[in-house]
Order: structure tokens, then sequence, then C-alpha cells
């Protein structure tokens, strides 16, 4: 929801987006392209998972948006934390500087 993004993006803490496309109001589209045309979350690793994605439209959406990475269900509480680790994600491209920057223009 947008209230569920401003609320995640305005912490400007977010090291990694989970977006399970089982639950979201949103399309996969709709939802990356709204990470990305923030400049708080635009690099942002995103981990989308959901029922099996083709191959084709994975490659698709990792190409259009760049840093999205999926992930096929089951998932479960107990795996999902040893399989981000063992994707060896990167970290977020906003710096210190940038978030110390948006705090204050929001002020």
């Amino acid at each position: 929801s947008p209230e569920g993004f401003d609320a995640a993006a305005g912490q400007l803490n977010c090291d990694l987006f989970v977006l399970d496309l089982t639950t979201t109001t949103w399309s996969a589209d709709s939802a990356l392209a709204n990470l990305r045309a923030d400049i708080r979350t635009r690099n942002t690793p995103v981990l989308v998972f959901g029922e099996q994605m083709n191959d084709l439209r994975a490659s698709s959406l990792e190409a259009r948006y760049g840093r999205v990475w999926f992930v096929a269900e089951p998932l479960g509480e107990r795996t999902l934390p040893a399989q981000v680790r063992a994707m060896n994600l990167p970290s977020p491209l906003m710096t210190a500087e940038d978030r110390q920057y948006l705090q204050e223009r929001s002020r």
C-alpha cells in the first residue's frame, strides 16, 4: 500500500525490501516502479517471492528495474534468512550523506 511504502521509505534505513507477490495490492511492475522512482529506495535490493515465476518474466523485471532477486515459494520463516544470506545481496547504494540530506530536507 502507499502508506506502507511511505512508512518504510521514510525511515531511510531499509537494506532490503521483501515483496510477497501473493499478498501485495500492486503488481510486481507497479511496486518495483514505485521503489525505483523514489530517491530513498531506488538502489535498495528487492527480494520478490511468490509462485514460481517464469525465467523470462523474472529476467525482464531484473533488466528493467535492476537489483531484483526472485525466490519461489514455499518459503519458511526459518529458511528465508538463510536463503537471503546465501544470495550475498549487495547493500543499498544510498550513502549516509544521502540519508542525512533527505532527513534535513524533510524537516
